[in-house]
């Protein structure tokens, strides 16, 4: 129930207010390069992305890079392409500058994390054995030059590799080759790129590289970045994109929480975690995908242009509404039958509300801070709300009532007695039944639940609760009544609506409708679900009076 005298939207935007919650619309785009913004090792915008990223700069939004790159001719050329890119972060972390390319944090490694893998590589092998390694350590070469950090590459004939070549085509700095990897630390290194060439003879594996490294440098608080079956990182103690991007929105006076940050790979985790939206683009790996909020189109297909679209620029008639969910939940499915109803532009967001405590935790601060769903974001208004019966006025004001919320006070207030009804009587009678497993009290709880669909029996106008038109009180209770048929029948043999004929004629039109069709979960779902309830006698969200 509202507080007395406060109404649904004053009282809606003061739990915004309340909470904290993040602004609907980002104020700034910081996205990763390979793999995200273009392909690996590339060095030009596609039109879709360039557009975008313009926009954001003219619009007064902050556009920036986190990316392992160390600055260098591509990073010139990115910024004739999009002028306007500020403060970026490179070395994965290990450098964040402003927009004149000035420093305004930066982490090197220590001497001894420089002395422990210049030993492990000497002469350009793992260790003791004689399997190759490719060995990069990106230093402050020329303090001072247009490019002052430059790769140095350990090689030991002095000779170029594969690797040489791949930071040519890529446009970073020209490496310096170097026969032997001693007295680096007076040069300052940020951090350590090492290589291999998987499946050719004579070089080592990298899986069995990264396990070395983690020995020799345990206890010196190294990050080490394994990225597959060709390269690995090492780099400061504390240090990663996550960080990196921290310091960045520090330095800008930006909340984490109103970033968007697009990445794909696996060092990308500790920023998508750490801003208000994270995506990733379809082509990234499984631990990005996992990682990320939401997904976009892939690299090839300008995912960084259509998240900004989203979630920074939204065009004209873009989805305006975040609906977070969860699959099973009843009190969710209701909001999502009115969305369908309405016809609205939404993106459903699947809540996981078992998962890590850093998971729930973030959904409580952003969106929910009773940790629930559904809940409801709408960019637009800048109104986040949560409690389904809210939600599903408000979607229904939003779009001037119609058949599902009347304009005439009395069919108003006989919808919210319906719900009331559906809340308090039905749904815990059925509950408290379903989960009896007290023989003697059976006949009393089945009485409880005839008495609460008695109701319903004697008071619906027909062929909807309020007459001819669906409203929010069909749209309400159809849920529990869905579960309610199905889960007596399957568990208990029991036909709930047998003696209730105009309540059976009512579910059978409610659930022909495409809005229940297009939200309906398999039965074999809801039997998982019930079983898991009945094996640990659970109280659903205290609907359960056993």
């Amino acid at each position: 129930a509202l507080p007395i005298g406060m109404s649904l939207s004053l009282f809606t935007v003061a739990l915004a207010a309340a909470a904290g919650f993040a602004s609907p619309r980002k104020s700034i785009v910081v996205t990763d390069v390979d793999g995200t913004l273009f392909s690996f090792a590339g060095r030009d915008l596609s039109d879709g992305n360039r557009r975008a990223l313009t926009e954001c700069v003219e619009s007064g939004v902050h556009v920036s890079l986190a990316t392992g790159r160390i600055p260098g001719p591509w990073f010139d050329a990115l910024k004739e392409q999009v002028p306007g890119i500020g403060a970026c972060v490179f070395g994965n972390g290990a450098l964040v500058v402003d927009g004149s390319g000035s420093p305004i944090w930066e982490s090197q490694l220590p001497d001894e994390i420089v002395a422990a893998v210049r030993e492990y590589t000497l002469g350009g092998c793992a260790g003791d054995s004689a399997a190759r390694l490719c060995v990069l350590a990106a230093t402050r070469w020329e303090p001072g030059a247009p490019h002052a950090i430059r790769y140095v590459e350990l090689s030991p004939d002095g000779s170029p590799s594969a690797i040489t070549s791949l930071i040519e085509r890529a446009g970073e700095p020209d490496a310096v080759l170097l026969p032997s990897l001693d007295g680096l630390e007076a040069r300052g290194v940020l951090k350590f790129v090492i290589w291999t060439l998987p499946g050719e003879d004579g070089w080592a594996s990298m899986d069995a590289t990264v396990c070395e490294l983690r020995a020799r440098l345990e206890g010196l608080g190294a990050t080490i970045l394994h990225h597959g079956d060709r390269w690995c990182e090492v780099l400061p103690p504390g240090v990663d994109k996550g960080s990196g991007v921290l310091k960045l929105l520090s330095s800008l006076g930006v909340a984490p929480e109103d970033a968007l940050a697009v990445g794909d790979a696996e060092n990308d985790l500790s920023m998508l975690r750490i801003v208000g939206i994270g995506a990733a683009p379809a082509n990234a790996q499984p631990a990005a995908l996992a990682a990320a909020d939401v997904v976009v189109p892939s690299n090839s297909d300008d995912g960084v242009a259509a998240a900004i679209r989203k979630y920074v620029l939204p065009e004209e008639g873009a989805n305006m509404l975040d609906f977070y969910t969860l699959d099973m939940c009843p009190f969710a499915q209701r909001c999502w039958i009115v969305l369908e109803e309405l016809g609205a532009s939404y993106s459903r967001r699947a809540v996981n509300l078992r998962g890590s405590e850093e998971e729930r935790a973030r959904y409580e601060r952003e969106v929910n801070p009773r940790g629930k769903v559904p809940a409801l974001r709408d960019a637009e208004t800048g109104v986040t709300l949560f409690e389904s019966l809210l939600i599903n006025e408000y979607l229904a004001e939003r779009q001037e009532g119609g058949p599902l919320l009347p304009a005439d006070p009395a069919a108003r207030a006989r919808i919210r007695l319906w719900n009331e009804h559906c809340d308090s009587q039905l749904a815990v009678a059925h509950f408290t039944l379903l989960m009896n497993k007290d023989a003697p009290s059976e006949e009393a709880k089945r009485a409880a639940l005839d008495a609460a669909l008695d109701v319903y029996e004697a008071r619906l106008v027909g062929p909807y609760l309020l007459g001819d038109a669906f409203t929010l009180a069909d749209a309400n209770a159809l849920p529990f009544f869905e579960r309610l048929d199905f889960s007596l029948r399957h568990y208990k043999q029991i036909d709930a609506l047998a003696r209730h004929p105009r309540t059976r004629r009512w579910l059978d039109l409610a659930l022909s409708r495409e809005s229940f069709r297009a939200t309906r979960q398999p039965e074999a779902k809801l039997v998982e679900l019930y079983d898991k309830f009945l094996e640990a006698d659970y109280a659903f969200g205290g609907l359960n009076k056993n």
